[in-house]
């Protein structure tokens, strides 16, 4: 070979480095995993293995416990699933930053939906490669659980620690409520400041405790309390007069009644400190908890409210659903008929020592049986009211039994209008009437009659009771037509011609008007 011919080099082409996203997370209680050594660790790798780091996603003191609070692995997991994404590596601290799901399956799920769209996840603080063999998948899926594990004995352990504090009279909960302030204390108790909305404490040892606040709405609620109690005003009128005068509750919103209910069973009005009412561990949904796992330390603030005054508004707020103490009812009643003379429903509503009409109703059936129990003899007479209780219970159980043979003829039926409008096979409506007859001179008898004007009524039928004793006389069946719609017409001869040709001893004739009849075939 001649000299100056020189045999050409050959450069080893140049090494294509990977592309990939960083994802880092830092929560609360995971100081120690700042996000910048989780980049400096992430970049050491990349550095290590020839990958260029060219795009971060990140969330900042958030926990990992749930998907829908991280909105930097929400657009990570959208931009693995677009064309033109410029990366084709996750790399992530660890697998607890990934996340500390409850549910192992669903950290390996969002890794899965990451390899599927050819995008590789490595965490680089890992004493394994995320290749896809069985060790790296039992060595993740032990990682994953014990992530998650972490996080249950944490959040034990801080609700403990919350308990204990409640228990030493400290405030664990946000605002305060209307009437009251945040005031900050140190380890011993000496007093700091007031915390203002949305200010919280710098220093660990600190601790908080609830004072009363303005004196303009310490009075305000006292006001309410006593409007409720002595006052008997119902929590709506009780917004409502609030809104009236201009004035608005602790979140400068106007009054409402839940707002107002709150106030009245509010135990930190009377210096008690309650918490663990509800349980919303681990990002769960809330549940309400039992009064027995309620953790409450008596007389941990300072009062504004009487605790006479505020046992008398509990005792109203619960009078409905309490329910009926029958050892006691008695003697209520006697002691309200001794203090007042007599007893009406009004009386009885109006204490606070005695349950309601709907309880005593359960109790003994009906107002006139609660009277006659403690040898009470009103002015007015209650029987009417045990007739119609008995009325009605025959009046549904007559239509029931109609539906029934109805149903068993093969008809199809609806029922509507509070169950006395009866539908047969989309053909024909049934409306159904009840009336206590009234006797006037001889053995006539006379009552009313409204024919509905706002919907159709093709028959009605009129059950007629007699009052003493309780029981069905007979039926009067109108078609449409006999009485005018829309008006009270009193059903007489006068009115109505031939009126006794609508009388029936029974119901028969509604069978005869349902059953269904073959055509006769004309010869022509």
């Amino acid at each position: 070979m001649p000299a100056d011919e020189t045999e050409p080099s050959l450069s080893p082409p140049p090494v294509r480095r990977l592309a990939a996203a960083q994802y880092v997370r830092m929560s609360t209680d995971q100081q120690q995993y700042s996000t910048v050594a989780q980049e400096q660790a992430i970049a050491d790798y990349a550095a290590a293995h020839g990958i260029v780091v060219v795009r971060t996603y990140q969330d900042f003191g958030l926990s990992g416990l749930t998907l829908r609070e991280r909105p930097g692995l929400q657009r990570l997991l959208s931009d693995v699933q677009s064309q033109d994404r410029d990366f084709d590596t996750v790399l992530v601290f660890d697998v607890s930053r990934w996340g500390r799901f409850q549910d192992a399956d669903e950290a390996a799920y969002y890794e899965h939906e990451c390899r599927r769209a050819g995008v590789r996840v490595i965490y680089c603080s890992e004493p394994f490669e995320n290749d896809g063999t069985p060790f790296a998948s039992v060595y993740k899926s032990i990682k994953r659980a014990m992530a998650g594990e972490y996080s249950r004995e944490l959040s034990g352990k801080v609700f403990n620690g919350q308990c204990r504090l409640v228990r030493l009279g400290f405030w664990q909960g946000s605002t305060p409520g209307y009437g009251l302030r945040r005031m900050l204390v140190d380890a011993h108790g000496n007093v700091k400041g007031p915390l203002a909305a949305f200010e919280h404490k710098s220093i660990h040892t600190d601790r908080v405790v609830l004072v009363p606040g303005p004196a303009n709405e310490v009075a305000l609620v006292r006001r309410i309390f006593d409007w409720y109690v002595n006052e008997k005003i119902s929590t709506l009128r009780i917004a409502c007069r609030l809104n009236d005068t201009g004035l608005y509750n602790a979140y400068n919103r106007p009054w409402s009644r839940p707002t107002i209910r709150r106030i009245l069973m509010g135990e930190k009005y009377v210096g008690n400190n309650i918490y663990n009412r509800g349980s919303m561990r681990l990002h769960t949904a809330r549940v309400p908890n039992p009064p027995s796992k309620w953790i409450r330390a008596v007389g941990a603030f300072r009062a504004i409210v009487e605790p006479s005054v505020f046992e008398a508004a509990q005792h109203r707020l619960t009078r409905y659903s309490r329910g009926v103490d029958e050892s006691e009812v008695d003697a209520e009643l006697k002691r309200l008929w001794t203090r007042t003379g007599y007893l009406t429903v009004r009386t009885m509503a109006d204490s606070l020592s005695v349950h309601g009409k709907s309880g005593l109703a359960r109790r003994f059936g009906c107002l006139a049986n609660a009277y006659r129990s403690i040898g009470f003899t009103p002015t007015c007479r209650y029987d009417y009211v045990d007739v119609r209780r008995r009325a009605r219970a025959m009046y549904r159980a007559l239509i029931d039994e109609t539906r029934a043979r109805l149903q068993q003829a093969g008809h199809r039926l609806s029922l509507g209008r509070s169950g006395t409008l009866l539908n047969v096979n989309d053909e024909l409506e049934i409306k159904f009437s009840a009336r206590l007859s009234v006797a006037v001179g001889s053995r006539e008898r006379t009552w009313t009659l409204r024919w509905p004007a706002t919907y159709p009524v093709d028959v009605m039928a009129v059950v007629l009771f007699n009052r003493m004793p309780v029981r069905i006389d007979g039926f009067y069946v109108f078609p449409r037509g006999i009485v005018p719609p829309g008006k009270v017409t009193t059903v007489c001869p006068m009115n109505i011609p031939a009126l006794d040709s609508f009388y029936f001893s029974n119901l028969d004739v509604l069978y005869d008007l349902t059953r269904r009849r073959a055509l006769e075939q004309s010869d022509e």
